[in-house]
């Protein structure tokens, strides 16, 4: 089959040209590999009867994975050359699903048995009148590999519910555990946490400089957006907008009017789920400021600053929940149920996913750039309110600190969840008072281990206060039904190993908070420590683990 142009430069790379194009690809010629490349290659080579998608936000190595994946079949499987053909729709074309599919006969007919189609969400059709289901009706059934992947991950999503159904076998490049971003790309675990989820995102090009906010709105609003007016999804979101907002509009003004409101939902959504943490706590409340403060307290003894300098340990906290009020903004002008089916569509891609804890179901945004990057604007302002309240000693870093502990917290449930190694939660005591992070049940035994999780490099006695206290451990021991068998605290630092005496720990804690004029926390920690004398407390090991290496260890995720 010679190499052709179809419309608007939509070039079919096969035989030599497609090797020298391969050589001449530095994508596919790169070593590491994403781990949801096994999944592809043992699409390729084994058996079956349906077609291959991939999907996945904007630069999550959609491209990447297939350029390797014909290279691997060419040079290490010696597949000839004449029997793959490959291709990018351009955007604009007006390639239309039927001269597609006609194109892709005509590749079989000639003896291709491995057919690329990228960027395939370009194809002018709709979802629900096309005839893609050919690929796997006619193509697939003969024996012919198919790889299709988009740009538009909702677009190949519908695809497969509303043309393809179970015969599209589909791999989602969306998600990166830490233990991928570790072995693959090299990130450390700050740079996982900023910038984790999204491929390249820096450098010399005008796309690499997009902001986190440029990046939603081309990677996720636009895929949305794009992938319902060519399906019967823009009636059903539609219909969920009052009559008199949408009436009288044309489709551009339909499709401005929506990228807006899955904007807003998501901008909203993330930095409540992110920075407020509401879980069962009023609107705009930032559950963290206290811990600000007594990050910069600690700071302040290692410096030898007198506490008394730094008016932020007694904030008035109001001051911050207003920043989160002004930048959530209100979401009055969005439906109940449009909210809620944008955020069905944020599920369905990957976007979005729910872990059910002990304390009740979380959502976890999968793309740590965004989790981090559309919070900055908020963590910039409280920074500045930081900076001034401490005479200029800290700034939007101390606050950002608190963000990356949050967001780390989310990491460690997401990767557990993703691996399937563990049954996990956590467990809060119903006034809040005492929680532990993770707890990992051993069935078998019936036993568990409980885990605090740290964004910190240091072993600080204040944070095992929880596992040193035995009346939470029964507490916890009683409401599961399992012993605790060991106390961890995951944190980025070395291994090792602390042993803490309850009635020490607990006494200063309680001239801490004497000092701080803290007299409820004071009582609180007096209480523990006069219990633990009576009942005499014994000192607990507590064991440190470096939290990277803890979910390098998870099973590999493909």
């Amino acid at each position: 089959m010679e190499n052709s142009y179809d419309s608007v430069l939509n070039y079919w790379y096969t035989g030599k040209k497609l090797e020298q194009f391969i050589r001449e690809s530095e994508e596919a010629k790169k070593e590491k590999k994403r781990f949801c490349y096994k999944s592809l290659m043992g699409f390729l080579l084994n058996k079956g009867k349906d077609i291959c998608a991939l999907y996945g936000i904007r630069r999550t190595g959609k491209t990447v994975l297939i350029l390797q994946a014909i290279c691997d079949l060419m040079e290490n499987y010696h597949v000839e050359s004449e029997v793959i053909a490959y291709t990018t729709i351009a955007d604009g074309t007006n390639l239309d699903d039927k001269a597609l599919m006609q194109r892709i006969v005509d590749l079989s007919d000639a003896g291709v048995r491995y057919i690329f189609i990228d960027e395939i969400s370009y194809v002018q059709m709709d979802m629900e009148n096309n005839c893609l289901n050919l690929l796997s009706d006619r193509l697939a059934k003969s024996g012919v590999k198919i790889v299709i992947a988009g740009i538009f991950s909702y677009a190949i999503r519908l695809l497969g519910k509303e043309v393809l159904f179970d015969r599209m076998r589909q791999i989602d490049t969306t998600y990166f555990s830490m233990k991928e971003a570790s072995e693959v790309f090299g990130l450390d675990l700050d740079e996982f946490i900023q910038y984790g989820g999204v491929i390249n995102l820096d450098g010399d090009t005008e796309e690499r400089k997009m902001t986190p906010a440029e990046y939603m709105n081309t990677a996720i609003v636009q895929n949305i957006v794009r992938s319902i007016f060519k399906s019967e999804q823009k009636y059903h979101l539609l219909e969920t907008i009052p009559d008199s907002v949408k009436a009288g509009k044309s489709e551009p003004q339909l499709r401005s009017l929506i990228s807006s409101l899955i904007r807003i939902s998501i901008d909203n959504y993330m930095k409540v789920l992110v920075v407020s943490k509401l879980a069962n706590k009023p609107l705009y409340r930032y559950s963290d400021i206290g811990k600000l403060a007594n990050v910069i307290r600690m700071r302040s003894e290692r410096e030898n600053m007198l506490d008394e300098d730094l008016d932020i340990i007694n904030i008035d906290k109001q001051r911050y929940y207003q920043v989160l009020a002004d930048y959530l903004g209100t979401s009055e002008n969005i439906s109940a149920n449009t909210f809620k089916q944008i955020l069905a569509i944020l599920e369905d891609i990957q976007i979005k996913q729910d872990i059910t804890l002990e304390e009740g179901r979380i959502s976890v945004f999968i793309p740590n750039y965004l989790r981090y990057g559309l919070c900055d604007e908020i963590i910039q302002t409280i920074g500045e309110l930081v900076h001034e309240e401490t005479g200029g000693r800290y700034n939007a870093e101390l606050a950002g600190e608190i963000l990356k502990g949050s967001i780390l917290e989310a990491v460690c449930y997401l990767d557990l969840k993703k691996a399937g190694s563990e049954d996990f939660t956590m467990y809060r005591t119903v006034d809040g008072s005492c929680e532990v992070d993770l707890i990992l049940k051993d069935h078998v035994n019936q036993t568990m281990k409980l885990y605090e999780i740290k964004h910190s490099d240091r072993m600080v006695p204040e944070q095992a206060k929880h596992l040193v206290n035995r009346e939470f451990i029964r507490e916890i021991e009683a409401e599961l039904g399992y012993k605790v068998s060991g106390c961890y605290i995951l944190y980025n630092g070395v291994n090792g190993e602390k042993t803490y005496n309850p009635k020490e720990l607990f006494a200063a804690l309680k001239m801490e908070a004497i000092s701080l004029n803290k007299i409820q926390n004071a009582e609180h920690w007096e209480r523990l420590e006069e219990r633990s004398k009576v009942e005499d407390w014994k000192p607990v090991v507590v064991k440190y683990i470096n939290v990277v290496e803890f979910l390098c260890a998870l099973p590999i995720v493909r």
